[in-house]
């Protein structure tokens, strides 16, 4: 899919991510040259594309944007079904798996690892601190959002029964894209035309639709998965900066390298929720990331979705 797509019919979630689910079979390269500009299909669709189009040429960069406005049942597109690696932002689909698959009684539950355990994770910024105590699962949960602790991600994946669980625990909730493969750090790494460590847009917002604001939690875990990625701190430059006053942004970011990413559910003055995917790389591998580049494409949508 690449452009404003409107869904008829109610304003049902689930119309709409069927009806992604159905336009954006995902291809398995990940560098896929030009993207596609077909005839406008929505007002301002063609408008948006070209936003895009110069974004990725000022930045020198490939840029993927999977829009879901839930309340109006429209979706948007830009390079969405193509494959980019999606580093931290999967942590917050993690914390959603972990508050759904263990109970109550489990959650609580504390847990205790080595100095080992956080050389190889990498950025550890909340376990290093808790080396001595441990911290509960829930901890864990909450620090892999708000902070992208690595450790504690590694953690919970553990839990979980490890990365091969997780891919399935994806599927079984109808994505079919994303192949989660290794642990941090090493999910960061991708190499083309591998697809290991990689996803598309789309897959990830309709995952993040469903974790955030369908029936995948209950009441509470919805709250509580709001509550932690609504004080992210480390996507304050990114799609939070790009919206406009009023809106309330909650998200999750990730990158490393070339690559910067954040997923965001936004919440507008009447209260209704817009997912929102954005992915990039810049084509150079070896220049460093650019969070002005998700900013101003999240302008972009938002400048959009106000008309």
């Amino acid at each position: 899919m690449n452009g404003w797509q409107k869904v008829a019919g109610g304003g049902a979630l689930a119309l709409v991510l069927a009806m992604m689910s159905a336009a954006c079979a995902p291809t398995e390269r990940i560098d896929h040259g030009e993207a596609e500009s077909p005839s406008p299909s929505w007002e301002g669709e063609s408008a948006l594309t070209s936003e895009m189009e110069a974004l990725e040429t000022a930045y020198e960069a490939r840029l993927g944007v999977a829009v879901i406005d839930v309340s109006r049942d429209v979706t948007f597109g830009y390079r969405d079904v193509e494959r980019f690696a999606y580093a931290s932002t999967f942590k917050a689909l993690l914390a959603a798996a972990v508050l759904r698959e263990l109970p109550d009684s489990e959650l609580g539950e504390t847990l205790k690892w080595s100095q080992g355990d956080l050389d190889a994770a990498g950025y550890t910024p909340v376990t290093s601190e808790a080396l001595d105590t441990g911290l509960t699962i829930r901890e864990l949960a909450e620090a892999t959002v708000r902070t992208s602790d690595n450790g504690a991600a590694n953690l919970l994946l553990e839990r979980l029964g490890g990365p091969e669980v997780f891919d399935g625990l994806l599927a079984e909730i109808g994505d079919d894209v994303t192949e989660f493969v290794d642990v941090e750090p090493g999910l960061n790494t991708v190499v083309p035309p591998a697809t290991a460590n990689t996803t598309s847009p789309s897959a990830f917002a309709q995952n993040l639709a469903r974790v955030s604001v369908g029936d995948y939690l209950d009441d509470a875990g919805r709250k509580l998965l709001r509550d932690w990625m609504s004080e992210n701190a480390t996507g304050d430059r990114l799609v939070r900066a790009g919206a406009p006053d009023g809106w309330v942004v909650t998200d999750k970011s990730g990158g490393a390298g070339a690559v910067r990413n954040d997923i965001a559910v936004a919440y507008g003055s009447d209260g209704e929720p817009v997912i929102l995917v954005i992915m990039s790389e810049k084509r150079d591998p070896t220049a460093p990331a650019d969070d002005q580049l998700i900013a101003d494409a999240a302008s972009a949508v938002f400048a959009q979705l106000a008309r």
